[in-house]
């Protein structure tokens, strides 16, 4: 047989077995996509972050999903896993300005907000935090609290108003609805619910609204 004929059946064939296992490959990565489904579930109601301080951040939604005129309970909170005390920071990781607290609670160190979009902790920061429309409530100045003191299993922590001690529960709640969006109706939609604190932990769901 000529040689020129002979490399070219072998480059065929080489061709052919290289293509071959190229389909098989593709196959099985198909298949174990659908067997496998690694995709992380981000429509959660209720999702938790420890932190490095001894305490673990939970957010929690009542519904992932909902009608344009329902309304989104959005609440978070710090549960100590220890006790401990830890000094007052400033490191949030959102423009703390549009998470809702509590009123009336300066320094207070957890907030919860919502972006519209989907949103994950891959691509949070190309998000942008709505702004609610809440009452305004008149305040007394009050210097916030240096430190706070934790305990276990509980979101109580003793804190210190200048001189006078007392404690506070650590839970920030809102509500996504057409009145605190200041809309008739919510924009048909993914969103993603944000509690985050002053240590720069936080935690996201999403939630759907048709």
């Amino acid at each position: 047989m000529d040689p020129d004929e002979v490399a070219y059946r072998r480059s065929v064939r080489n061709t052919v077995i290289v293509l071959g296992v190229v389909v098989v490959v593709l196959a099985a990565s198909i298949a174990l996509t659908f067997v496998f489904d690694v995709t992380p579930n981000t429509f959660q109601t209720k999702t938790s972050v420890a932190s490095t301080y001894p305490f673990t951040l939970t957010l929690e939604v009542n519904t992932t999903s909902a009608t344009a005129s329902q309304r989104v309970e959005i609440t978070a909170w710090l549960n100590g896993t220890s006790t401990g005390n830890v000094t007052a920071s400033s490191n949030w990781a959102f423009d703390q300005s549009k998470l809702v607290r509590p009123v009336c609670s300066s320094g207070f160190p957890v907030g919860v907000g919502v972006m519209q979009g989907h949103y994950t902790t891959d691509n949070y920061s190309l998000g942008t935090l709505v702004s609610f429309v809440l009452p305004q409530i008149p305040c007394a100045l009050e210097p916030p609290p240096a430190w706070f003191y934790f305990s276990s299993a509980t979101p109580k922590v003793l804190v210190a108003l200048g001189a006078t001690p007392e404690f506070w529960i650590l839970r920030a709640n809102a509500t996504v609805s057409p009145t605190t969006m200041g809309v008739s109706t919510l924009q048909p939609g993914v969103y993603t619910a944000i509690g985050a604190d002053e240590w720069g932990d936080f935690v996201m769901t999403n939630f759907r609204v048709s």
